[in-house]
């Protein structure tokens, strides 16, 4: 025997090498051209969305920034509105506001609160005009802020005024309002009540001496309607003046108003910088509203002009058809009640299968070790069969 190793090397001419490259290159440009395609049609959707959400992107903040503007505008007209309602200084009521506000009150709260206070101080004001007139509770417990001018301020000493009344001795409380007449001027006069007078009034009911904690709660219900609790609780406690300054707001005694432009429009403003800022901000939201009222007006005119007696007539032609499809699933009401009902009945149907199916899977798994069992038997028996020497001799 020989063997033979028998090498081959396989050498190509160039005409086979220019027909074999030609193939190649028509194969892979037919390729490379569908995959341009179908590459060129992902792109071209994902361009066009990618360039939706990259222009979404841009203006997302510009709708923030607008928001935040518009906010910044309203908050100075909205405390300017409130300050006029009462006779106060806006600077002083957003200085009272954000002590509230750090202290966890909402401005809705402040404004029921101010609100209140401001509505008792007017009440008191009427009937402390008129010297024949009974005094009433609420007026007694705001009648030393009525001569203040800035409600605003009057808020103030009014809420420190409850926390010296709350840490303060007892007090008598009357229950009727000639006494609590002829006590707010024996108070004016100087005068105290004699101590066989307290004990007649206390015998009669009409005088109950209470703590200083019990004379705050009963004040604050006169005024407010309830016992100040939560952030209101804190703002009355809070040393208002010290809370502003901490926000970077402080109080500033009034100066020389200062000659501002906004706009092109020239005004005066405070030497305050809380109140130039609600003042311009106050100016500027009159000029947006104005701008905004004056859009509006003209969007109204442009669209009425577009709008016709044709497109009315499409309009509640298109809504008409709507209303014919109710009415014909209406029609068609009966029979799928009837349907639904069918549905039901075949639904119950299959669970009561279901329930006999898991009941008798249940019943059957009770057998099932015992089924393993008895096949395990068996296999041992047959295993013992075919190892006996009867089974060997057979042939098995």
């Amino acid at each position: 025997m020989f063997s033979e190793i028998l090498k081959i090397k396989p050498q190509l001419d160039n005409a086979s090498l220019n027909t074999m490259s030609n193939k190649l290159n028509g194969r892979f440009a037919s390729v490379a051209k569908k995959f341009g395609k179908g590459l060129e049609h992902v792109l071209k959707g994902n361009i066009l969305f990618l360039s939706a959400g990259f222009l979404a992107s841009l203006l997302n903040p510009l709708d923030k920034v607008e928001e935040r503007i518009k906010k910044l505008l309203g908050e100075s007209t909205d405390v300017t509105d409130l300050a006029e309602k009462f006779g106060t200084d806006p600077a002083t009521l957003k200085r009272i506001q954000s002590v509230g506000e750090a202290l966890g009150l909402s401005p809705e709260k402040f404004t029921e609160l101010l609100t209140k206070y401001g509505d008792a101080v007017d009440t008191a004001r009427k009937e402390l005009e008129d010297p024949t007139k009974e005094r009433s509770a609420t007026t007694i417990a705001v009648q030393k802020f009525v001569d203040e001018e800035d409600v605003g301020i009057g808020f103030m000493k009014f809420l420190q005024s409850l926390v010296a009344r709350g840490e303060g001795p007892s007090e008598d409380v009357f229950f009727s309002d000639r006494e609590n007449r002829l006590a707010a001027e024996r108070a004016k006069r100087g005068e105290t009540l004699s101590p066989e007078d307290r004990a007649r009034l206390k015998a009669e009911g009409l005088l109950k001496e209470r703590s200083g904690r019990e004379v705050r709660s009963a004040i604050e219900e006169l005024v407010f309607g309830e016992a100040l609790s939560g952030a209101a609780k804190r703002l009355a406690e809070q040393d208002i003046g010290q809370g502003a300054a901490e926000l970077g707001i402080p109080f500033v005694k009034p100066g020389p108003d200062v000659s501002m432009e906004v706009g092109g429009v020239k005004y005066e403003s405070p030497n305050d910088p809380l109140a130039s800022a609600i003042d311009k901000n106050f100016f500027l939201d009159s000029v947006r509203r104005v701008q905004e009222t004056k859009n509006e007006v003209q969007d109204y005119l442009a669209s009425s002009a577009l709008i016709n007696k044709s497109i009315v007539q499409n309009m509640e032609a298109a809504a008409e058809r709507g209303r014919e499809a109710d009415r014909a699933q209406l029609a068609q009401a009966e029979s799928l009640q009837r349907a639904a009902q069918g549905i039901d009945e075949i639904k119950k149907l299959l669970v009561g299968v279901q329930e006999q199916a898991v009941k008798f899977m249940g019943w059957l798994g009770q057998y099932v070790p015992l089924l393993i069992q008895g096949i395990q038997g068996l296999k041992d028996v047959l295993f013992q069969i075919k190892e006996s020497r009867f089974f060997r001799m057979g042939g098995g």
